[in-house]
Formats: structure tokens, sequence, C-alpha cells
């Protein structure tokens, strides 16, 4: 997944998984594109009239089954989504409505 976000100047490339979902050897080539990903992706903004005012690029491989004090560099934990991309999420409706899901 690609992200631009002009308004704050941001852009960034990320690989979805869930733990062990990769082999050691798939998780090494997977951080390798993305590192890929991440010059490429600066290099073309950098050049894009319409994106010069992108000033940061981060790559990450966002692991569903990751805890945050496991996770490296390339890794984004799912507790760590919100602090990331500096978004907040409100509950999930079915979060805030207890016994409604499987109900008839």
């Amino acid at each position: 997944m690609i992200v631009v976000d002009e308004n704050n100047g941001w852009a960034g490339g990320y690989n979805f998984c869930w733990g062990g979902s990769h082999s050691s050897r798939a998780r090494r080539r997977i951080a390798a594109e993305l590192r890929a990903v991440e010059l490429v992706l600066r290099a073309f903004l950098a050049r894009s009239s319409a994106s010069k005012c992108i000033a940061t690029v981060t790559v990450g491989i966002i692991d569903g089954a990751a805890s945050s004090s496991e996770t490296d560099d390339l890794t984004i934990a799912l507790d760590e989504i919100a602090d990331h991309f500096s978004i907040c999420f409100s509950p999930a409706a079915s979060a805030a409505l207890p016994g409604r899901l499987g109900a008839n």
C-alpha cells in the first residue's frame, strides 16, 4: 500500500502481514523491497511537481500479531498504528454494543 498525505508533507509504503505468515527469508525480501520502495517513492515525489511538499517518506510492515515490545525498525504493531499515522480510532460499533453480535 502506498499512502501520500500532501497536507502533512508525508508519504509511505506499507506491507501487511499477520504474525508467522512470512518465513524469515520472505521477511528479509519484503524488508529489502520496502527499502527500495522508500528510495523510489522519495525520488518520484521529488520529481513530481504536484508533490513538491512531501518532506518525509516512511515504510513499514504492519503486523497484526506483533507486540510493540518486540518490533524492529520496520514493524508496526496494531497498538502502534494510531501513533505511526497520527490518527485516532473510535471504538467500533460492535464494541459499543456488547451482546449485539450474533443476536437474531
